[in-house]
């Protein structure tokens, strides 16, 4: 299954809630936005979702210096 049109939004929506586990910081906030924006608008529409939630969470970890937004909220 390819990535739809649709999937930018939720990806959108996705990397705003990890984010806000992740730090309360608006600055911390803002690059992931800006960079999982600017990714969907590259991204291969033949990949599966999946892929680009990966980069989300990449983005999530390099940016904040966590582990991901799970391991933020404690989950192992």
């Amino acid at each position: 299954m390819g990535t739809s049109l649709d999937c930018i939004s939720c990806l959108a929506r996705q990397a705003l809630e990890a984010g806000r586990f992740v730090s309360e910081d608006p600055a911390i906030r803002e690059p992931v936005m800006r960079n999982v924006l600017r990714d969907t608008a590259e991204i291969a529409l033949a990949q599966p979702p999946v892929i680009a939630t990966q980069e989300v969470h990449r983005h999530l970890r390099r940016l904040a210096g966590a582990a991901g937004p799970c391991r933020a909220e404690g989950a192992a």
